[in-house]
């Protein structure tokens, strides 16, 4: 498993989940999107209210921690979920983000990523002890 140190604090069980999931989903750890993507996960984990907030809560929250901006962080995770989607399983990405998928952009948008994936760590939580 990859060794991750993210700025933003995550609790090491979940960080180590994140990962996993990560892994599963094909997502490029040497992308910058990577631990933006990771950060806001965790924040909506931590933080379920924030999924309906993702521009005007979690990307300014990532972006001041890891000293830029937010269209940068925009730009970043946009591009992660990009590469994981082209490079991905397919069934394992449509058993997570199915009825998600956009036909137009052939891939759920940011927040539907960031929610779908935070949702999938929340419910196996439960289930995890």
């Amino acid at each position: 498993m990859n060794d991750h140190k993210f700025i933003y604090h995550v609790e090491p069980k979940l960080a180590k989940r994140i990962i996993a999931l990560f892994d599963s989903l094909a997502l490029p750890a040497n992308l910058h999107g990577y631990e933006y993507l990771a950060s806001a996960v965790a924040i909506a984990v931590e933080n379920p209210d924030t999924i309906y907030a993702v521009t005007k809560k979690i990307y300014p929250d990532i972006a001041k921690r890891y000293d830029t901006n937010v269209a940068c962080v925009e730009a970043a995770i946009r591009n992660a979920i990009d590469t994981s989607w082209l490079i991905g399983d397919a069934d394992i990405l449509y058993s997570i983000f199915g009825h998600t998928v956009r036909h137009s952009s052939g891939r759920p948008s940011d927040a539907e990523y960031i929610a779908m994936v935070s949702s999938k760590l929340l419910v196996d939580g439960d289930t995890m002890g």
